[in-house]
């Protein structure tokens, strides 16, 4: 999932909680793909018709890296096809990243045989602080663009949420691939090996670690009423100590790959559970989530999976 791929399928998908972010509430009625061909095609990154006060508009969405003039001529260009194709008011939003200055979505010139005044809104995600602020997981991610926005922070906030498993590794993996842009991809893959090993802070790793905890209990009372009831319960008890602790974790660590795996290859990437499940050291699916983070390439990631699950027997 490339990068750009990556913030609009954000956009598109949470638009009502971003304009929120920023003062603007709108009702979505539907999103719409709006094309022009002339001499050449032009494509806007994502419209959408909403309500705003009663009123319908066409929401137009345009998303740069950086800023220059070009882009507000084009912006001109675009509300004016817009406009005349769809005969009602066009909102107008460019939303920037990687960029620090402050810019205003102004396009002005006047001549003395007339001119134009056009107007368009800036949301620059490099230098928001409200999205620290979102209430929305979606949202939140987006403010890992902002340089000056602690990573952890954003992590803590995603635990808390109650998001599922699929939910919560989809969105750590979109985080991640933002993350490149501000040079914080290495702090990100650092909270990922926290959250993967720690067994206080995912629900998923608690849940597999009480239910082999409670079968060796049970297995060591059985075995115990040959030898002494309460020998067996505390013999019980150990044995689900320790084989709950590696069991548990074994466990949390294939839940957590899966959900990883589903979130950036879909039904392919859950294909190769068959070959994971295979590895008994937790070192070496600690490095294959890791490796899952990192891949750009999905037949690559296989190679390194084949690799790893080799070295594991």
């Amino acid at each position: 999932m490339r990068f750009d791929t990556t913030l609009k399928n954000i956009v598109s998908s949470s638009v009502e909680e971003l304009l929120e972010a920023f003062g603007i509430k709108a009702k979505i009625k539907q999103e719409i793909n709006i094309e022009f061909t002339s001499v050449r095609k032009k494509i806007v990154d994502t419209a959408f018709i909403c309500e705003i006060d009663g009123q319908l508009y066409i929401l137009h969405i345009e998303i740069q890296r950086g800023f220059s003039q070009d882009i507000v001529l084009r912006m001109v260009s675009y509300w004016v096809d817009i406009r005349m194709k769809h005969k009602i008011p066009v909102i107008q939003i460019l939303i920037v990243f990687d960029f620090y200055e402050d810019v205003e979505g102004r396009f002005f010139e006047q001549t003395k045989y007339g001119g134009i005044d056009f107007r368009f809104q800036i949301i620059n995600l490099s230098k928001a602080q409200n999205l620290k602020e979102s209430r929305f997981a979606e949202i939140r991610i987006l403010s890992v663009l902002n340089p000056d926005t602690d990573i952890g922070d954003i992590v803590d906030f995603l635990k808390q949420s109650n998001l599922p498993e699929e939910k919560f590794w989809e969105l750590i993996t979109k985080m991640y691939i933002l993350s490149s842009v501000v040079g914080k991809e290495k702090e990100v893959e650092r909270f990922m090996e926290d959250i993967t090993i720690d067994l206080t802070k995912l629900r998923l790793f608690r849940e597999a670690f009480e239910k082999t905890r409670k079968q060796a209990i049970e297995e060591g009372i059985e075995q115990g009423r040959k030898e002494g009831i309460e020998k067996g319960r505390k013999e019980g008890i150990e044995k689900g100590r320790k084989e709950g602790l590696r069991e548990g974790l074994k466990e949390g660590f294939h839940k957590a790959i899966e959900s990883l795996l589903v979130a950036k290859y879909g039904k392919r990437g859950r294909k190769l559970m068959s070959k994971i499940r295979e590895i008994e050291k937790i070192d070496h699916l600690k490095k294959i989530n890791i490796e899952i983070m990192k891949a750009k390439e999905f037949d690559n990631l296989v190679k390194k999976i084949d690799s790893i699950t080799k070295n594991s027997k």
